[in-house]
């Protein structure tokens, strides 16, 4: 079930529900690579403030675990993972390693590249993985190589056949596509609307297109769909593609961008960008998203961003992570995907508290403003 609760022109804030729980949208939703969320144990998501939503890709369990093997545990990928807790989303779509396009799909079957390998995947095959891992909600199988909602119209009514004819008892996002032409996803999404499902995927979005493309691409899509149902969006994840999708009417995002910063051994540290009164640091750079961490200036007994409340900035320093990092530690990496998920968690909280308010236009003015003004103060203009 999805309900707003409230409004500020396109951006709304909502509740979506599940039998494991409720999300508060805008939010981001953990992504889990073949059932891993970065290193992140289930204790450590059991003590987040609230069970965050996890999205994980089918396609990771065409092979190992293969669907037979979880159809006989029978309790779903959730409980196998020691995620019960947490409400879980299917979508076939690795945000950080995009697995399509890279040969033709057929009317009946689509090509992707798995961590087994490359393989041609049916309708059937991929109800089956979904019926063996029982998440909340799911994606119809996508055909995002090719731009004419004919052949999607083919793939996705056999994808809704198959949910209705196996009594499935998880909730069906329709994919919306097109690539980077306006009038396709605009003809898939009015397809779309056009069946029983329980909400949509935006599909395809960062493979190509400008960020200043992107907004019609958005709109051409999102301005056809009912307002009381959800939207997902994958590979849309930094801060400045998360505040320009709500304000378009997105709901739901992916922690791609957050794994990527993570990986690279970087400690978000934006929240100044929320506040008008926060001074500009002319030391920071232009990017003043995040802290690099492998910085030999961050060694020292400061918490790794001041003032976070997260585990990692309570109980370690700087220096200690700089530690890690030199010496090729996975522990870094564990900690700053604590401090990274917990920052992002602030920000959405902020979206949504801006959204409740009627004040969502002026968070977003503010935060652009912020990081303009940081890179204007890089070129030593300001």
């Amino acid at each position: 079930m999805f309900r707003v609760t409230g409004e500020c022109g396109a951006a709304r804030a909502a509740v979506l529900s599940t039998s494991r729980g409720s999300l508060p949208t805008p939010c981001m939703l953990l992504t889990a690579r073949s059932g891993d969320l970065h290193s992140l144990t289930p204790d450590a998501v059991g003590r987040m403030a609230h069970p965050p939503g996890v999205m994980m890709d089918p396609m990771d369990f065409l092979d190992q675990p293969k669907p037979e093997g979880l159809l006989e545990y029978n309790k779903g990928i959730g409980t196998f993972l020691g995620l019960q807790n947490c409400c879980l989303i299917a979508i076939p779509r690795d945000p950080v390693a995009y697995a399509y396009g890279t040969k033709p799909n057929t009317k009946n079957s689509v090509y992707v590249m798995t961590h087994n390998g490359a393989r041609m995947v049916t309708p059937e095959q991929y109800t089956n993985v979904i019926q063996a891992m029982k998440p909340d909600y799911y994606s119809s199988l996508p055909d995002e190589s090719r731009i004419t909602p004919e052949y999607w119209h083919h793939i996705s009514l056999r994808c809704i056949s198959l949910h209705k004819d196996r009594g499935l008892e998880c909730s069906l996002f329709a994919p919306i596509t097109g690539g980077m032409y306006r009038d396709q996803r605009s003809r898939s999404a009015m397809e779309s609307i056009k069946r029983d499902v329980a909400g949509f995927s935006l599909c395809g979005f960062a493979t190509g297109e400008t960020p200043e493309e992107r907004p019609a691409l958005l709109e051409s899509a999102l301005q056809h769909l009912p307002p009381e149902k959800p939207r997902l969006a994958v590979g849309l994840g930094s801060p400045d593609d998360v505040l320009e999708a709500v304000d378009s009417g997105v709901d739901v995002f992916d922690s791609g961008f957050v794994h990527e910063v993570s990986a690279g051994g970087y400690a978000l540290s934006f929240a100044h960008c929320l506040q008008s009164d926060a001074k500009i640091d002319p030391d920071s750079g232009a990017d003043d998203l995040k802290i690099n961490m492998w910085a030999q200036e961050h060694r020292d007994q400061r918490p790794p961003v001041e003032g976070c409340s997260c585990y990692c900035c309570k109980n370690h320093s700087r220096a200690y992570i700089h530690h890690l990092l030199q010496v090729h530690e996975m522990l870094a990496e564990i900690l700053l995907h604590m401090h990274n998920v917990h920052h992002m968690g602030q920000f959405f909280d902020a979206i949504r508290s801006s959204i409740q308010e009627g004040k969502f236009a002026d968070l977003k003015s503010k935060f652009s403003e912020r990081r303009r003004q940081a890179m204007a103060c890089d070129r030593g203009n300001v």
